[in-house]
């Protein structure tokens, strides 16, 4: 089942009969933590809550919502803390029974995730019988480390992620030499970035191109606003991302931008990348002051529709048989996010 609509938010003083509901579930907690809290502990640690999210940042602990058919529904608890032993963010989660086999486990960790991209190391721990959670983090890329008793002496499992290190950066000088391969050799990402717009070209073209735009954006201050990163991974240049004003076939004048990304080298595929230097990218111009932003593919490029779904896009228009790519018909898609 896939969650159309979940909402976090940092738990308040207010909020002190949604976290106990939660901790005083017994079939929750035995399934979390191996037995329920006692009064004495649910109003400790309800303080501890309340300390770490007044520190202002990503770390802390979230009531959850979804949208059920009838109503909004608060269905558990999300957090993220930082691990002394790893030194990492340790993601947590703990959802109500009646929520559970509904693929909001799932959800929640992907937004958990998303939420951390700036650490290149993740942790969690779970008990070793609950199938359920194991199978999420093992479908998330998490790997176990280890299993130990905690210092209730029930059996725990810590489970570790380690991702690659995505960074936002403005182009240099040996960018050039990448832009000239990736439209002159390493093409194959052209065939689902706008293919209608494809043109043959030379390298000579391409350097001279790509020269002159660097020199156009080599000095620029610190402060002022970006239109374009680069994206690196691990040390290596693998693509960009952009956003324009300038729409196809939607009116804009709100000059709403557009987002857009281009990975070229290939062993950056199907890893998460796209997902993180968008997401990434979306908060940057959140910063800017913009409280939206749109997307636009087509129905063929079902890697960007993904991508598009998992950072929260809904689709805007959609302009049947627009487009032509190989001798068929597709939609042009435009999709929209508030930021």
């Amino acid at each position: 089942m896939g969650v159309t609509e979940m909402k976090l938010e940092k738990y308040s003083e207010n909020d002190r009969a949604l976290y106990e509901c939660l901790v005083f579930n017994e079939e929750t907690m035995v399934k979390n933590l191996g037995r329920t809290f006692t009064e004495e502990e649910a109003a400790f640690f309800f303080r501890a809550v309340l300390e770490q999210n007044s520190e202002g940042n990503e770390f802390g602990f979230y009531k959850v919502f979804v949208d059920e058919p009838d109503k909004e529904e608060y269905i558990g608890m999300g957090a993220i803390t930082m691990n002394d032993e790893y030194e990492a963010p340790e993601i947590e989660y703990m959802l109500l029974p009646q929520f559970w086999n509904k693929g909001y486990g799932t959800e929640l960790v992907e937004i958990l995730l998303n939420m951390v991209q700036g650490f290149s190391t993740i942790v969690a721990i779970t008990d070793p019988d609950n199938t359920y959670s194991r199978k999420i983090l093992l479908k998330k890329g998490f790997e176990s480390v280890k299993q130990y008793r905690n210092d209730d002496g029930e059996h725990a499992e810590l489970f570790r992620l380690k991702r690659p290190i995505l960074v936002l950066r403005d182009m240099v000088f040996s960018d050039i030499e990448d832009y000239v391969r990736w439209f002159t050799v390493e093409t194959e990402w052209m065939k689902t970035d706008s293919p209608w717009e494809n043109e043959a070209t030379t390298p000579e073209a391409e350097r001279s191109s790509w020269t002159e735009y660097y020199e156009s954006v080599r000095e620029l201050p610190e402060d002022s606003e970006r239109w374009k990163y680069e994206i690196e991974l691990d040390g290596k240049h693998v693509g960009w991302v952009s956003s324009y004003v300038d729409l196809d076939y939607v009116d804009n004048p709100g000059h709403i931008p557009a987002v857009g990304i281009d990975i070229p080298v290939a062993d950056a595929w199907n890893k998460g990348v796209g997902t993180q230097a968008l997401q990434q990218f979306l908060g940057y111009l959140k910063k800017r002051g913009c409280k939206s932003a749109y997307t636009q593919t087509w129905s063929g490029n079902h890697a960007m529709l993904r991508v598009a779904e998992k950072l929260g896009f809904t689709e805007n228009v959609r302009k049947k048989d627009y487009r032509m790519v190989d001798g068929k018909l597709y939609d042009a898609i435009t999709l929209q996010i508030d930021l």
